[in-house]
Formats: structure tokens, C-alpha cells, sequence
């Protein structure tokens, strides 16, 4: 029983934090450059890695963020923030398609977290920040 009220309880600490970056991360956005609003909000590893918890979290934001009129970006920050809380080392990652249009994304060991195809395939690398919220390329 205790376990799964930790579970609960758990699950319910993901959903209020994204609801909460789900609010907030339009407004940060626009006051503040996308390095600086990283290395604000990056939490690399403060627990063991709980692969439950991220898969929990990939599927949460996913529902939060599933319209066709909410940024990836905002989506891929909050992911970032909470998968690296969660133990994990997650990497944030902006392409480029050949038309232009751009998209953000997490990546977990080299795996894109929570897109519906492999974005790779559709968009070319720009740029990667790390768990720390530092840009590596």
C-alpha cells in the first residue's frame, strides 16, 4: 500500500510540475534567450534513474502538449527539466528540415523521447544542449 501511495503521489509531483512549465514557459520565452532559459531551468541527475518515472513523464507531456498549436520547444524544455530531475541525462536538440520548418526534441541515450517517428529522419541536427543545459554543438 505504501508503495503504490508513493506512486501516486509521484506521478502527481510530474503532472503539477509540467502543468506548472506548461504556464510558465510561453512567458520565459519571450524575456530570455533560449541558452539562458536552459541553463535556468536544466536539473541534470538530483536521483537514481526510475525508468518508470520517465516513461510516465514522456507520456504526460505528450497528452499536455499534444496539439498542433503548442511548441515543441516548450514541450522538449520541460521534458528536459524533468527527465534530468528523474535521474536520466537527457539532451534537448533543435533541426532544421530542408523546408525550413524547425523542431525541438529530447533525446535519452541517443533515443528521441515521446515523438511519434524518428525525427531524424526528417530533420538535420542544428544544435544540442545537455542535461547541464549546456550547448555541446
Amino acid at each position: 500500500m505504501a508503495e503504490s501511495l508513493a506512486s501516486v503521489l509521484s506521478r502527481l509531483v510530474v503532472v503539477l510540475s509540467l502543468l506548472g512549465w506548461r504556464v510558465v514557459l510561453p512567458a520565459l520565452r519571450r524575456v530570455m534567450s533560449l541558452e539562458r532559459l536552459l541553463r535556468l531551468t536544466a536539473s541534470p541527475r538530483s536521483r537514481s534513474r526510475d525508468r518508470a518515472r520517465e516513461d510516465f513523464t514522456i507520456r504526460a507531456a505528450g497528452r499536455l502538449w499534444r496539439d498542433n498549436e503548442a511548441p515543441c520547444l516548450e514541450r522538449s524544455v520541460a521534458l528536459h527539466r524533468l527527465l534530468g530531475r528523474g535521474g536520466a541525462r537527457p539532451e534537448l536538440v533543435l533541426g532544421m528540415a530542408t523546408n525550413h520548418t524547425g523542431h525541438a526534441w529530447v533525446e535519452i541515450e541517443a533515443h528521441p523521447a515521446g515523438e511519434r517517428f524518428d525525427v531524424r529522419d526528417r530533420f538535420v541536427e542544428v544544435t544540442r544542449f545537455s542535461s547541464e543545459g549546456v550547448m555541446v554543438r
